[in-house]
């Protein structure tokens, strides 16, 4: 092995999994996120040197899906590399690379962590785990603070936030929490999965519980709803999984929620809408855009109440009363689906986004952009960009095809099965964090997470650390 001591080799791994949140940041040009992959993947050869790559059969049945995904979209890419340079991309090389290194990182985590836990207990991962959280959590109030009372903020470096570096108090609306992140949701679907770990560890120490208000107040900041409601949706389906179970109450499962109403109700003490903007800060709008007051629809109104229970729940009941309609990018990939069939083995991973991009930018018309129209200026967000699916599942589907995507889904099954359902309450709360992943896919994100990893390498050798 090439790392000899088992204390670096977690010390390397809570660096790759705190890097992974300075998604805002970049040293020497180089994302700090980039980084982090780099690292699971070097860790992954260190114990792959030591251990000749001896696994069990649901991690083999892991490797053999991410080689598949690999093989397919190397192959789409060599006969389509041509055809994929267009106005959405010009390296479409660089960015099918970067997805290709995600895939890799995904299955790097899930087999370091099994050679790991054949040794050591998982209590050891969930602690690194927490304490990354904890780093975080401060990092984002820090930043969200130095807005409401005026200290400097965290430089912001990474690129790729629009035109220079990323600068929050542009956003003309109320602030939510960015955090170390460049979108106030990215912050939220990473955060939200280490929370239910601070009442795992409180089995043992209960200053956990006090500490748990660090990442709550951090996801309630940041007023997402999918972060939120994938948390209560959670909780709340462990709750009945094991009522059924057990046949018992056991309302300590709720408390995580009895929390979040806790943070709920004081964050909005902490709310902040900014100023309007300057007026050389204001073209291409008109004056009276720059007042901060304009909304593109009832969903925005309620996203930027000052009240932030309001700006959660509001927006809920709007996305309830609109339907699917309300989801925008849903509704690209149905047109996108009426004209383009998804295939058996799709078109690789990242290909499918650029195609994805290049159908929905000449299909759409002037006419069809009118919605997009402010004050006379049209804005098309989707030209000269990569459109997301903002769906693992979508993103699975339309990338390695339906084969690629059942596939996924059988493997994840074949995981659940290794959830602890039927043993003490606090194993329960390392159900939550998995099931809020796996919720939160459907609504934000759309490439395999660190934390999706973490846990399916924990459960796949739960029973050897029961």
């Amino acid at each position: 092995m090439i790392l000899k001591n088992k204390n670096i080799v977690y010390l390397i791994l809570f660096i790759g999994f705190l890097f992974n949140a300075l998604d805002a940041f970049s040293v020497f040009g180089v994302p700090l996120p980039w980084v982090s992959t780099a690292i699971f993947l070097f860790l992954f050869i260190n114990l792959f040197v030591e251990k000749k790559f001896e696994i069990n059969s649901l991690v083999s049945q892991y490797f053999y899906w991410t080689i598949y995904c690999v093989l397919i979209t190397i192959i789409f890419l060599f006969f389509q590399y041509e055809t994929l340079i267009t106005n959405s991309i010009a390296s479409p090389l660089l960015y099918v690379l970067l997805r290709l290194l995600n895939f890799l990182s995904f299955f790097s985590i899930i087999y370091s962590l099994n050679k790991i836990l054949n040794i050591n207990n998982r209590d050891k991962i969930i602690e690194l785990i927490s304490y990354a959280s904890i780093i975080i959590s401060v990092l984002s109030l820090v930043s969200y603070f130095s807005y409401v009372m005026n200290f400097p903020d965290l430089s912001r470096n990474r690129m790729g936030t629009g035109i220079g570096f990323q600068s929050i108090i542009k956003a003309c609306t109320v602030l939510r929490n960015y955090g170390t992140f460049r979108e106030p949701s990215f912050l939220a679907v990473w955060i939200v999965p280490t929370i239910p770990l601070y009442f795992y560890n409180a089995r043992e120490k209960n200053y956990w519980y006090v500490l748990s208000v660090l990442p709550i107040t951090c996801l309630v900041l940041t007023r997402s709803l999918t972060g939120v409601m994938s948390f209560i949706i959670a909780v709340l389906l462990v709750f009945v999984l094991s009522l059924l179970q057990k046949s018992k109450l056991n309302l300590r499962l709720l408390f995580p929620i009895f929390v979040l109403g806790i943070c709920l109700v004081f964050a909005n003490l902490f709310a902040y809408k900014f100023p309007p903007l300057d007026e050389d800060q204001c073209p291409p709008y008109t004056p009276d855009y720059c007042s901060c007051e304009y909304y593109d629809d009832e969903q925005d109104r309620a996203k930027n109440s000052t009240d932030i229970t309001t700006s959660i729940f509001s927006r809920l009941f709007a996305v309830i009363n609109s339907g699917i309609s309300s989801f925008d990018s849903l509704n690209l990939i149905r047109e996108n689906m009426y004209e383009d069939n998804v295939s058996i083995l799709g078109s690789g991973l990242g290909i499918s986004n650029i195609k994805f991009s290049d159908n929905y930018a000449i299909n759409k018309t002037q006419s069809d952009l009118q919605y997009l129209i402010r004050n006379g200026v049209i804005i098309e967000r989707y030209e000269n960009s990569i459109v997301s699916f903002n769906n693992l599942y979508l993103n699975i589907l339309f990338s390695t095809g339906i084969f690629g995507f059942f596939w996924l889904i059988l493997l994840l099954i074949k995981t659940l099965k290794n959830l602890p359902i039927n043993n003490i309450h606090f194993n329960q709360y390392l159900n939550m964090s998995i099931f809020v992943i796996l919720i939160m896919y459907f609504f934000q994100g759309e490439e395999l997470s660190v934390w999706l990893a973490t846990f399916i390498g924990l459960f796949i050798s739960e029973k050897s650390n029961v």
